[in-house]
């Protein structure tokens, strides 16, 4: 039976409010990416804004873990440069295929229910308030 190789997760979140803090955060993740090598090749995937996970698959488990450390630093130097911010919500460790496929989902879900919550209040409608718009007058006249 050949070996498998291991895959290696680590999920984070990253913030910047600046002015173009989007393409800031898409430079970080590319060179977090590019911290990778032929043996362990980064990706870099969105879960919900602000949190994404970053995976690595390899045969070497302390190279992998430590591929990975390397480009989460690299990304949080990156976003540290342009005053943004990068919070590890879980350091890099292996996981099964199914264990990394049902916590992605969970956090999938938990930002959903998350962000539902916030969306469920009434918008009050005040519309023109009290203005009498039948006995207002002309309007505004310019002569």
């Amino acid at each position: 039976m050949p070996v498998q190789p291991l895959k290696i997760r680590a999920d984070i979140e990253v913030t910047c409010y600046q002015f173009d803090g989007v393409l800031h955060i898409k430079d970080a993740l590319r060179k977090a990416e590019a911290a990778g090598n032929d043996e362990c090749p980064v990706k870099v995937k969105l879960i919900a804004p602000p949190r994404y996970v970053v995976t690595t698959q390899t045969l070497d488990k302390k190279q992998g873990i430590s591929v990975l450390s390397e480009a989460i630093e690299t990304c949080r130097e990156a976003m540290e440069h342009h005053k943004g911010k990068l919070v590890v919500k879980e350091a890099p460790r292996v996981v099964s295929e199914v264990e990394d496929k049902m916590h992605t989902d969970q956090q999938k879900n938990a930002e959903v229910m998350s962000s539902g919550d916030e969306g469920e209040e009434e918008e009050e409608d005040t519309g023109l308030g009290d203005v009498d718009v039948e006995n207002a007058g002309q309007g505004i006249i310019v002569d």
